[in-house]
């Protein structure tokens, strides 16, 4: 920079640098309000270092994703992990018709928290779950029927997995920025149970859905669908709604109990391309799936595609073989929602 005050000096110029920083987001505010839901698959074949991975990789994410500064713009992780069944908890009688606690006869059984695939007209919608289009419950059966089905009642209402040595299955939880209890809930998840993945992929789009207004509330309520095409002051939409859905293998459980897997694995293609066209984002992440070429079209299928791109070279799916490539997975993912701005 030229100096004439100092040039008498002998220093006609001073030396100087411009420096352009790219800054990520994370962890501070983007422009967009951002809704992500992960299905996590924590079935029995992701025991050992898998599940390890599957919540490091999960965990990174949420850092990433849910920034520290929520006063401008607000990001909001769900979480919907996923055996034979979903747990709902405290929801229960909110999507089924299964009491939280009724009496059979002298004894008083809590509602089992588990639920199944819905059926029936809205089996592959969002629609809000009411009246005779409740969710399945326990033992697969809805409405009245499942309200008086003993066996959808037990001593304690746990949502359990089958087998010799059964395993409570984790809740759900609905959209939050609470990073402490989000990453807590990560670390709890077990692995065990079958792969019940269009379930699991049902319950990826109820968590961003805003049909569902009196089942999620509050913080927790997802923002209307009309936002992702509504442009905020900053020139950018003012939502955006992601679906992150993770699997090991191929989808081979329906209403908790084993089933054809091309008819499962169609039944979640079908869900996510119903949520693609909501509006919602959907990327996949396929783990150790080797030559397991039905899982791989499954969650190309499922992916969304960019303007040039067809299912076979979607850059919305990704094949990780390691624990490693995992993290990078989710990292990659979670980094291309995250707003970049320029600092000079």
């Amino acid at each position: 920079m030229a100096s004439p005050f100092l040039s008498v000096l002998g220093f006609p110029s001073i030396p100087g640098r411009i420096v352009s920083e790219t800054v990520i987001a994370a962890g501070g505010n983007a422009g967009t309000n951002l809704e992500v839901s992960l299905m996590l698959d924590t079935t029995g074949s992701m025991d050992g270092q898998k599940i390890i991975d599957l919540r490091d990789a999960a965990k990174d994410l949420v850092d990433i994703v849910v920034w520290d500064d929520q006063s401008q713009f607000t990001s909001k992780v769900a979480l919907a992990p996923f055996f034979q069944r979903v747990n709902v908890g405290e929801y229960l009688a909110r999507v089924t018709n299964v009491q939280t606690t009724r009496n059979f006869g002298s004894d008083t059984l809590k509602g089992i928290t588990c639920v199944t695939e819905r059926t029936g007209p809205e089996a592959f919608t969002d629609a809000k779950p009411v009246g005779n289009d409740t969710l399945s419950a326990y033992s697969g059966d809805t409405g009245n029927t499942a309200k008086n089905n003993v066996a959808n009642y037990s001593a304690d209402g746990a949502c359990m997995t089958s087998g010799w040595n059964p395993v409570e299955i984790p809740t759900i939880m609905p959209l939050s920025s609470d990073k402490v209890a989000l990453k807590d809930h990560i670390g709890a998840l077990p692995a065990a149970g079958a792969t019940a993945g269009s379930l699991g992929t049902a319950w990826a789009w109820y968590l961003l859905s805003p049909n569902w207004h009196g089942i999620w509330d509050g913080p927790s309520m997802p923002a209307p669908y009309s936002d992702l095409t509504t442009l905020n002051n900053k020139g950018q939409p003012k939502l955006k709604k992601v679906a992150v859905l993770m699997t090991d293998g191929i989808y081979n459980t329906f209403g908790g109990g084993s089933a054809d897997e091309a008819s499962v694995s169609e039944k979640a293609v079908t869900l996510c391309n119903n949520m693609k066209a909501a509006g919602i984002t959907v990327y996949t992440v396929g783990f150790q799936l080797e030559d397991n070429q039905m899982a791989i079209d499954t969650l190309r299928a499922c992916a969304s595609r960019g303007e040039a791109e067809t299912v076979a070279n979607t850059s919305y799916f990704f094949n990780a073989s390691s624990g490693d490539e995992l993290r990078a997975s989710f990292r990659q993912i979670a980094l291309a929602l995250s707003t970049l701005r320029i600092r000079n």
